[in-house]
């Protein structure tokens, strides 16, 4: 017995060494790929481009938000900018990895003092902005989206967490856009997406928000539906294979990353499979990256939060709106049972022409153009990330955060 116990703790020992030269490993790793990230960064202060279109970004309020950053990056080079950041070193290294990757774009180079104005300067700090030449258009990068949403203006960019960093690029958006009105789609309803409890099942979500976790709306979905209706895909051949033949017509499916990934060649193809998609909120806004790649492939939303979208959704034109769990289980029942069949294409339609109308890289382009064109300064561009830093420091700094 006692050589047991002995031997149990040698082996609970073994296990922590392990784990912790794996995570210093890893973390040698993350450090030495930003540094070297950040030599290719610096270095194009030699190489500067020169160009009458140039946008400077500095954020000050928060660590820039990795995903973010390929937005706004890319946003601005489709529009023919080029991107100059205002970070430090030490900021720079707290960027996830994405968020370094971004800075490795064509076209996205570091602050330089040779440069005497820039066509647009982007900052969350006023202070920033005003420190900056008359002559730049000041673009205010907003994190308090929820102080503001009814008073959103036209001439504002609202643009909620877009495609995520793998297919947050034009040529994707195009090539997806040429066939998202495809009818005799084979998937009823879908949900992809991470559901685990300690990342999707925050109070602030529930309290700030009034809206259901994704983990308590993924669960709540598998409680309520019958095997008939529901199908959990085991595996990525099986799951293609149903597909094909033709066995999800009407079913809910829902799909938990963490069983298994869709990899990225085939992500677009369920998409543009699907007739709607459920809308389940991100880490902690209700706002997801996937809600928005899901739109751009034709499906249609079914949502409790409409209202948290500018504009907002209408119910069986462009979406299928509900506010209790118990509406969103009334919904995919209906759907099971062919209720929404005649609408489904013109349903479709409208969203698609939602997302080009406000979403899409041409709306900003044109978004962009009116706001060049008519020299209006300190228009909000409104970042709505789910950070858990970021809120707290937004809980912290204002009361009155919602």
């Amino acid at each position: 017995m006692k050589d047991t116990i002995i031997q149990f703790i040698k082996d609970k020992i073994k296990q922590i060494v392990r784990k912790a030269k794996k995570i210093f490993i890893k973390s040698c790793f993350s450090k030495l790929e930003g540094i070297l990230f950040y030599m290719v960064f610096s270095s194009r202060k030699i190489i500067t481009s020169r160009s009458n279109k140039t946008i400077l970004f500095h954020i000050s309020f928060v660590d820039p938000p990795g995903m973010r950053l390929f937005q706004l990056f890319s946003h601005f080079l489709y529009c023919g900018y080029i991107c100059y950041f205002d970070i430090s070193f030490s900021r720079y290294m707290k960027l996830k990895r994405y968020g370094k990757k971004a800075t490795l774009f064509k076209g996205v180079n570091p602050y330089s003092k040779k440069i005497n104005s820039y066509s647009i300067v982007a900052s969350d700090d006023n202070k920033y902005l005003k420190n900056t030449g008359d002559e730049s258009l000041k673009i205010f990068l907003n994190f308090r989206v929820f102080e503001y949403l009814d008073n959103i203006s036209k001439d504002d960019f609202f643009y909620p967490l877009v495609h995520h960093y793998k297919y947050n690029y034009p040529a994707i958006e195009t090539g997806i856009l040429s066939c998202a009105l495809i009818s005799g789609r084979k998937i009823g309803a879908f949900f992809v997406g991470n559901k685990k409890i300690n990342t999707y099942n925050s109070d602030i979500t529930k309290k700030l928000f009034n809206v259901t976790t994704r983990y308590d709306m993924f669960n709540y979905i598998i409680e309520k539906l019958p095997n008939e209706i529901l199908y959990i895909p085991k595996n990525l051949e099986s799951f293609l294979k149903d597909i094909e033949l033709d066995f999800l017509k009407n079913k809910i499916v829902l799909l938990d990353i963490n069983n298994f990934e869709i990899p990225r060649e085939h992500y677009f193809k369920i998409l543009l499979q699907t007739d709607f998609f459920i809308h389940m909120c991100g880490v902690i806004y209700p706002y997801c990256h996937n809600q928005i790649e899901s739109m751009m492939a034709g499906c249609i939303p079914i949502t409790q939060f409409s209202d948290f979208y500018v504009p907002p959704f209408q119910h069986e034109k462009d979406s299928v709106l509900f506010q209790s769990l118990d509406g969103l289980i009334d919904i995919l029942f209906k759907i099971n049972l062919g209720y929404f069949s005649s609408a489904i294409q013109m349903m479709r339609r409208n969203i698609v022409d939602y997302y080009k109308t406000n979403y899409s890289f041409h709306s900003f382009k044109e978004k962009l153009l009116h706001a060049t064109n008519n020299h209006l300064n300190y228009v909000n561009y409104f970042i709505t990330t789910g950070s858990n830093n970021i809120i707290q420091k937004l809980l912290q700094n204002n009361d009155n955060f919602i």
